[in-house]
Order: C-alpha cells, then sequence, then structure tokens
C-alpha cells in the first residue's frame, strides 16, 4: 500500500480529531444517540493503526455512527502477521503493532474507544507512546489498559484480530465489511451511511434520511476480452468508489456495440480499458473534480483514460500494419524459449527475482531445454544527455557493469555469476570483489565497457526498449517477446514461463518461497 508524506498523515489527523469535535462525539459516546427499535447492522472495518488511508475511513464511519447511533454494531480489526510463536508484525513496523494493541484494549475496555482512536490519531506517529495520554483525555481506565497493553492479554486480542483479518482476506487497509458482505464502493460518510441502511430491516431509523442518493450518472465502460492483462473489474470498482450513484453499462470491443462505441471515440481515444460519461457527470461535483485532470471531451463524450495499455486495433486482423501498434506486445516478433527481466539494479524485489533465477534455469538445463535468458533495465535519458535510474547514480554504475558483463559473457548466462555476486551487498562501491577468477569476470574488461562509450550506448538501448513496450515496474518479466508477467519465486517464473512454452521441465514442481539473495 502507498504512503503519504508525512506532512499529509498529520492533515489528516488533524482533520478527523476536528471532525469528530464537530460531531460531539469527544465528550459523550457515541452509544447514547439511539433508536433502539432497529436491529443493529454489523459493520467491521479492518485497518493498521498507521495507515493514512484508515484515517478517512474512520472519520466517515465515525460520522455515520453518531447519526445512526446503536443501528451500527462497528468493530475495528487490524491487519498484521503471526509468526513462529506468535511474534506479531505489521506494514509499518513495531510501533503499528503497539498501537494495534492500544486500540484493541481500547475497543475492549472502555466504551470511549472511539474517542480514544482519534485522541491517538491527532499524531499517527506516535500511536505506540500516546496511550495513556488519550487514555486520560477521554476518562477511560488507564491502569486497566496498561495491564492489557503490557501483558498477554493485548498480544492475545492482536494475534486474535489479525487472524480476523486474514480470514476475510482483508489485506488492504482500510477494508470494510457491511452486514458480512465485503464493500467496495465509496467510502464518503452519506455512502457509507447509505449502504449500511440498504441492509436495514424496516423500519428504519429516521436518521436513513439523512443520507439522501445523489444524482444516477451514466457510465460506459469498454474492455476486450482478448486482452489477458486487462483489469476491467478493477476499473470498475474504481469508478463506483468515486461517483456517489454510477449506473455502469459495460462493452466489449469485440462486439458491435463496442466497436461502434470505439470508432465513436475518435483516432485519438485512449487504450483499454477506459470509460466514458455523459452530461449527467455534472451532477455530481464531487466525482467529477476528481476525474477532470485525467478526461478529455470527443462530442458528446467526456472520456477517462483510466491508464490502460491495450490498443484493441493491434488485434484485429491485419492490425499490426496500422503505425499506432509499433512497439505493441501482440504485434511483436514471437521468440520461443526466451525469457527477458526488466530490472533496477538497485531495487531489492529485482534481487530476489533474479536470485530465483539460479533455480529456475539451473531446472530447465538438466530438462534438455535452456532458456535464453536476459536482462534488461529500466531508466531514462540517453548516451548524450545523460542516464538516468530511481536510485541514482551508483545504480546507474552498477546497470553499466551488468549490461557490459551480459554482453561479454552472454554464453551460458555467466554474467549472473557476477550479477548474483553484486547482489549479495549492492551498497558496497568493491564491485571488483565479484570480477575475480572465481566468477571468470575481467575486472578490466568490464571497467573499460562501463566507464567508456560502449556502457553508456548499451544501457540507452536498454532503457528505450523498456519505454517502448511501456515497462516501468521492476520487476517486470517478458515471455517469448509478448507476454508480461509478474513473480519473485521460482515456481511463477516457471509456471509463466511453461504458458507460453510447455515442453520438458514443465511439468516439475519448483519452490514458491522468494529468496532474500
Amino acid at each position: 500500500m502507498p504512503n503519504c508524506p508525512l506532512a499529509r498523515l498529520r492533515r489528516a489527523a488533524r482533520a478527523l480529531a476536528f471532525l469528530l469535535a464537530g460531531l460531539g462525539l469527544l465528550g459523550a459516546p457515541v452509544a447514547a444517540r439511539a433508536d433502539s427499535t432497529v436491529k443493529p447492522v454489523p459493520v467491521q472495518l479492518h485497518v493498521m493503526s498507521q495507515c493514512p488511508y484508515a484515517l478517512g475511513a474512520e472519520a466517515s464511519i465515525t460520522e455515520v455512527v453518531a447519526k445512526l447511533g446503536p443501528s451500527v454494531a462497528l468493530k475495528v480489526d487490524y491487519i498484521g502477521e503471526v509468526g513462529e510463536a506468535g511474534a506479531l508484525a505489521s506494514m509499518h513496523g513495531p510501533d503499528e503493532v503497539k498501537g494495534d494493541i492500544a486500540q484493541l484494549c481500547a475497543h475492549k475496555h472502555t466504551p470511549r474507544w472511539l474517542e480514544f482512536l482519534a485522541c491517538q490519531n491527532r499524531n499517527v506517529d506516535e500511536v505506540a507512546t500516546n496511550w495513556e495520554a488519550c487514555a486520560a483525555e477521554v476518562r477511560a481506565p488507564v491502569e486497566r489498559l496498561r495491564a492489557c497493553i503490557d501483558g498477554e492479554e493485548g498480544r492475545t486480542l492482536a494475534a486474535e484480530s489479525f487472524r480476523r483479518s486474514d480470514a476475510r482476506e482483508a489485506d488492504g487497509s482500510p477494508t470494510f465489511f457491511i452486514a458480512g458482505r465485503r464493500y467496495e464502493a465509496g467510502r464518503k460518510p452519506n455512502e457509507l451511511g447509505r449502504a449500511i441502511c440498504a441492509a436495514m430491516s424496516v423500519p428504519k431509523p429516521a436518521a436513513c434520511g439523512e443520507f439522501p442518493m445523489p444524482p444516477r450518472v451514466h457510465v460506459a465502460l469498454l474492455g476486450d476480452a482478448r486482452c489477458e492483462e486487462c483489469d476491467d473489474d478493477r476499473l470498475e470498482r474504481v469508478l463506483r468508489r468515486i461517483v456517489g450513484n454510477p449506473s455502469i453499462q459495460r462493452f466489449d470491443y469485440a462486439t458491435p456495440e463496442g466497436k461502434r462505441l470505439f470508432t465513436a471515440l475518435g483516432p485519438a481515444a485512449p487504450k483499454l480499458p477506459l470509460a466514458t460519461f455523459d452530461v449527467t457527470l455534472d451532477a455530481d461535483p464531487e466525482a467529477l473534480a476528481v476525474l477532470r485532470s485525467r478526461l478529455t471531451t470527443q462530442g458528446t463524450f467526456r472520456i477517462l483514460d483510466a491508464g490502460g495499455g491495450w490498443n484493441p486495433i493491434c488485434a484485429d486482423p491485419g492490425g499490426c500494419s496500422n503505425p499506432r501498434c509499433k512497439g505493441v506486445l501482440a504485434c511483436r516478433p514471437l521468440t520461443p524459449r526466451r525469457l527477458e527481466v526488466f530490472v533496477m539494479s538497485h531495487c531489492p524485489y529485482c534481487v530476489r527475482g533474479l536470485a530465483s533465477m539460479r533455480e529456475v534455469l539451473a531446472h530447465f538445463r538438466a530438462a534438455g531445454a535452456p532458456i535464453d535468458f536476459r536482462v534488461q533495465f529500466i531508466g531514462s535519458g540517453d548516451a548524450t544527455t545523460g542516464l538516468r535510474s530511481m536510485h541514482g547514480d551508483p545504480e546507474i554504475a552498477e546497470d553499466l557493469r551488468e549490461i557490459c558483463a551480459a554482453k561479454a559473457y552472454a554464453a551460458n548466462q555467466k554474467f549472473l555469476d557476477y550479477v548474483w555476486c553484486r547482489n549479495r551487498d549492492l551498497e558496497s562501491a568493491a564491485w571488483r570483489a565479484c570480477a575475480t577468477p572465481v566468477t571468470g569476470i575481467d575486472p578490466g574488461a568490464l571497467a573499460s565497457c562501463s566507464e567508456g562509450p560502449e556502457g553508456k550506448r548499451l544501457l540507452a538501448a536498454s532503457f528505450a526498449y523498456a519505454e517502448e513496450l511501456g515497462i516501468r515496474a521492476s520487476p517486470t518479466w517478458l515471455v517469448n517477446g509478448r507476454h508480461r508477467f509478474s513473480g519473485l519465486d521460482a515456481e511463477t517464473i516457471k509456471t509463466e514461463y511453461c504458458k507460453h512454452n510447455p515442453g520438458p521441465g514443465c511439468a516439475a514442481t519448483l519452490s514458491d518461497a522468494i529468496p532474500e539473495n
């Protein structure tokens, strides 16, 4: 999950605290706002206590609970891992685990736990230590909380909570379940309130009227069933979170209706999947504000560029002759038994993926079906204006050495002996320790190439190749010059390779563990 800058975290925390204060929740238990005639709707929220995205969800559901009172049975669980001997871990580290424990203990031992959570969220960086001040502020039983947080009870609550999140496959923070069903639409208070009220039996509380249905927005979503990488479902989920009341109609390019829609969008239509709107989008100003920067207008259509990478014309008969299809994977020459990986040399995930290739290459070599394996690099610039990469000059220097090694020692993938050696300690500048008689790499030849024009030319060409294919994620694998996939373990790499290269070695099962190096 992405993280926001610290300043954004603090602004969000202050906004949440301000909202709770405005709702009158910092001083009176939420449960005091009652309509006990309605059976409460169970709402489960799964979060991480230091996740910035959880703050907005907590603010929204708190506003809903303030209006619906005991008509909502809210429970918060936390996302983490329970390791060997009960060791607890969470994405943002040990302090987050301590914050999870503090909030779970508050949930159990005080009816003012939402106030406690709001207090902690005023500084999410300190959730491991600000619990005592927050307990005093909301008049919670400090000593009872201390015994829970510092004792076995708190660790047990956290382990049970982590397991509940895992059992529900709630691995993203925040994740909502309403009335037992995963909720994937918008997280604004009105949207959550409407969903909860929709799950209620009748008669519904009068407060449900405070969550009005926004105007209907017509959306046409265009995809192509021929595209294996297109995630039309994900685009629909995103749109349902942004647009308050969408009416979504899906089209497939392969159908006459879908092809007519794509043609009507004109030659500047973005790649698939995409979405179009009509004038009804104006009735949802919040959605329009979010989408505006990615919208273009063509006649009566407002076209959303969702960042898709599939040009359906190129998959049509004879489509590869279209100038727009240059560089499209489906139009590239097919090169059987070739596997390429696109990396940044200092990317830790690349290090682990390349480590898995030891097993993969050895396995297929032993099966009598060696893989034509090549390493490409991700970056920008050229040999004249300069070369740039995410991890700076040290990464460029290592890219240069590795691509020079790949050219000089391509036979039997000998260059990987150097790469695997360097990947044990990329932070060290002592690269010559990996160019020795043991690895069979000549340090003088490597220096001459990597520090001269040849290395720059080779790396610039590799950068341009990755850019032509639209590959920017590290690592990305490419099979037979056409088929992309992601993965780090040997079994995943073998499986994806064998989808397009069936034969010797494919029936075996390789390791699904991801090596450190």
